[in-house]
């Protein structure tokens, strides 16, 4: 789990721990693993997030994009710092007005708040109320899956619940939070003594530890509590050492789009790192004998594998995701620069990676479908879902040869022929209306909009990030703007975004 070098300061070279010394090397441990790895390939097939199989492309990265910050992860190195006080004199000194973030920790301190780990399901009811606290945060109301009732997220407790110990040090996940002494406070039938005000959901990956959720009650976060709560885990982290823990991240440093909490990110001393994966990964020897190879070694292996060669040695993990992070290194273009494509991915590849967004309903009962309109990120969200529904047929109207090359060969590219099922894919506003009139005329059985910001808006429906329409509503303006009467509309939120992102699927009836 040792970095074998000090890697430059633009850099995180991700070692994921699968399979290291001191790993469980269980189902848990692959689990959390290959989510990361999942996550990232979101990221990057949505240019949130530069993503590097190895250190060849991440060593090339561009000066401006290292200078601008964007796509790049907000990570904190832990070797920076022997001891917290040397972590927040240099917080104290990051802001123009020396000693803001200091300040905001001692107030909370002076209050009387305290920072510990706890059990989830005994502080339901108090995490339901920061959850609650606020409609609106940055400028975004809270998402959908924030504003579950206290019986959807497991109700109240009954009894006093165990804090759980992790089932391996290098992979778990861990509940931190910022309490408040309140003498006989209590959490349904169990007294707590203490309220929570505030939480952080920490999940450690092998040489990482990401901020899964971070939040706190609107009505205390005057007090100082959100800087107590990170420097106190912080503080955790200099003073037990945990093995093989380098960095702490905080999702991605700046979004292209803007991003409010980066001010919050740079006083709590994150800064902008660029991710490679699988620079120090462990990588296993083909007779199995699971001895680690000499860096030298895995550094020609990951050098071969860049270069497309066969490399001796085979990752621990899934290899279709593995073949898929080397075909991908950013492909295609990111705010003006220009990536190596490499490969496109195969069909097996895309079928593993298919998004989860489309209703399991959809497809039920088709023979045929057509897909309108462009085929963003090779296809994952839509002809990835018809390829595994092994429809008998499928028309494409994007002419696009490398889609050609993926997908079967008894599918139809630059063709659009009506169908049992029609598919409208992320219109911009321009392209939905040109586009509705078309995907009816076609839709023989079923309508499959996808639809985004412009698309709410071009519906008449607010999609400004402060309000979000209801499902009913979507459904409707689409069937008013249609013309066509819909039976059994069927609206789900497909990434929960900020954007507010739907799938619309109905019926066509009369």
């Amino acid at each position: 789990m040792e970095t074998p070098f000090d890697p430059p300061p633009h850099l995180l070279p991700l070692d994921d721990g699968l399979g290291s010394p001191g790993c469980a090397d269980g189902a848990d441990c692959a689990r959390l693993v290959f989510g990361l790895r999942q996550g990232f390939l979101n990221y990057a097939l949505t240019k949130k997030l530069f993503l590097s199989y190895g250190l060849g492309a991440a060593l090339r990265l561009p000066a401006a994009l290292r200078e601008s910050g964007v796509h790049a992860v907000a990570a904190l190195d832990l070797t920076r710092f022997a001891r917290i006080d040397e972590a927040l004199e240099a917080a104290r000194t990051i802001t123009a007005k020396r000693g803001r973030v200091t300040r905001e920790v001692a107030r909370a301190r002076n209050k009387g708040y305290g920072v510990r780990r706890f059990a989830w399901a005994q502080h339901l009811p108090d995490v339901h109320a920061v959850h609650h606290s606020k409609p609106v945060r940055d400028g975004r109301p809270m998402r959908a899956d924030y504003l579950a009732s206290l019986e959807e997220m497991g109700g109240a407790p009954t009894a006093p619940v165990p804090l759980a110990e992790p089932h391996c040090p290098l992979h778990n996940d861990a509940d931190w939070g910022v309490f408040l002494p309140c003498p006989g406070y209590r959490q349904g039938a169990v007294t707590t003594d203490a309220r929570l005000v505030g939480y952080l959901r920490l999940r450690r990956v092998g040489n990482t530890a990401w901020y899964r959720r971070i939040l706190g009650h609107g009505d205390f976060l005057s007090d100082g509590i959100m800087y107590l709560l990170h420097f106190e885990v912080l503080r955790h982290c200099l003073e037990t050492r945990p093995p093989g823990l380098r960095y702490l991240v905080y999702h991605h440093w700046r979004d292209p789009r803007g991003d409010t909490q980066n001010p919050w990110k740079r006083r709590c001393l994150f800064e902008p790192r660029w991710v490679a994966l699988e620079s120090d990964r462990p990588w296993r020897p083909d007779d199995g004998s699971g001895r680690p190879v000499a860096d030298a070694d895995k550094r020609d292996a990951v050098a071969r594998a860049l270069a497309g060669d066969a490399a001796p040695f085979e990752a621990h993990g899934t290899a279709a995701v593995d073949r898929w992070c080397r075909a991908w290194r950013l492909g295609g273009r990111a705010d003006g620069f220009t990536f190596d494509a490499g490969q496109v991915p195969t069909l097996d590849d895309l079928l593993r990676l298919r998004s989860r967004d489309v209703p399991p309903a959809a497809l039920d009962g088709l023979g045929s479908a057509t897909l309108l309109g462009p085929v963003p990120r090779f296809g994952i969200e839509t002809l990835a879902h018809l390829a595994a529904a092994r429809l008998d047929r499928v028309d494409v109207a994007a002419d696009d040869p490398a889609l050609a090359a993926i997908y079967p060969r008894t599918w139809r590219f630059g063709s659009a022929a009506p169908a049992d099922l029609v598919i409208l894919d992320d219109p911009d506003r321009d392209a939905l209306l040109a586009g509705l009139p078309a995907a009816a005329r076609r839709a023989a059985r079923r309508l499959m909009i996808g639809l985004r910001r412009d698309g709410l808006n071009a519906l008449g429906l607010p999609a400004d990030g402060h309000a979000r329409p209801k499902g009913g509503q979507v459904a409707a303006a689409l069937g008013e703007r249609l013309g066509l009467a819909l039976a059994d509309p069927r609206v789900t939120y497909r990434h929960r975004g900020d954007d507010g992102t739907y799938w619309v699927v109905a019926d066509t009836a009369g």
